[in-house]
């Protein structure tokens, strides 16, 4: 609402005068009643969205509405003395302004999206025990060894090196993803 009175001062200088001169933030707090302090928070950010500029030095600063945003600032401005409606370019598009909403809302679905699938994965993890590598190698090279010295027990059937295979895999499975079911666990 600062903002506000704050142009509004201004804009009310440049209709009478036809310019704006630079004013101090005290006499802007002096007219527009508002305190010293919040009329210096105020004008800085006006100056950061760029409708201000400011000129002076040390303490002693000076501050005037931009050239650039006087013409519709001052259409504005009239609009709303004079009670007539605003012109075309102040008016919002409310096709553009449905589209944007459209696409906050796409972009507010996929977020919710996205935490649910990380909540999911949360929640999957909490499930499983890393198993440290040190323990999954000894424990893969320890099974890749008895594979080997047992596979000649196998009377060279394809079939039954391929079952002995994948029950000694099928063992070690863990170990080969370094993880594990936690005790009671269920995905």
């Amino acid at each position: 609402m600062d903002k506000f009175r704050v142009i509004w001062h201004m804009l009310e200088d440049y209709n009478l005068y036809g310019v704006v001169s630079p004013r101090s933030a005290k006499e802007i707090a002096e007219v527009t009643k508002i305190s010293l302090t919040e009329t210096y928070r105020t004008l800085q950010v006006l100056k950061k969205e760029g409708l201000i500029w400011r000129v002076g030095r040390k303490n002693l600063y000076r501050f005037g509405l931009k050239e650039k945003t006087l013409p519709l600032l001052d259409k504005l401005y009239k609009c709303i003395t004079k009670n007539k409606p605003l012109p075309a370019e102040l008016m919002i598009n409310l096709e553009d302004l449905e589209k944007i909403a459209q696409k906050k809302r796409l972009q507010l679905e996929n977020e919710e999206k996205e935490r649910e699938v990380i909540t999911e994965i949360n929640y999957l993890l909490n499930k499983l025990d890393i198993i440290p590598e040190e323990i999954c190698i000894d424990k893969i090279k320890e099974t890749a060894e008895r594979i080997t010295n047992n596979i000649d027990l196998q009377n060279n059937s394809t079939e039954k090196i391929r079952e002995y295979v994948r029950e000694e895999l099928e063992e070690i499975k863990d170990y080969i993803f370094g993880v594990k079911l936690k005790e009671g666990g269920k995905m």
